[in-house]
């Protein structure tokens, strides 16, 4: 009769799988999916970046007179929600 594998056990086996998955060395000439995941995330994070570039160079030229303040507190907070969003795993 088979013995029931611990939690431990399974635990210790889905960890080595997952880092077997996650350091595999890459295949020459080609494209594995989690280097396309990385270069895709790269692009995204260049792309942002230049919007945000693009974002505040318009903004800069707006005056928000009396409202500045407001438009101040209201950027912060976006930016504190995308921050939020992108936590996690």
């Amino acid at each position: 009769m088979a013995q029931k594998k611990t939690v431990d056990e399974k635990l210790d086996k889905w960890s080595t799988n997952q880092l077997k998955s996650n350091y595999m060395a890459q295949t020459k000439n080609s494209f594995d999916s989690a280097t396309l995941v990385k270069v895709l995330k790269g692009a995204g994070i260049a792309g942002g970046g230049v919007a945000v570039i693009y974002i505040l160079e318009a903004l800069a030229t707006i005056d928000f007179g009396q409202w500045t303040a407001l438009a101040v507190g209201v950027c912060a907070i976006l930016i504190n929600m995308v921050k939020e969003w992108r936590k996690g795993e």
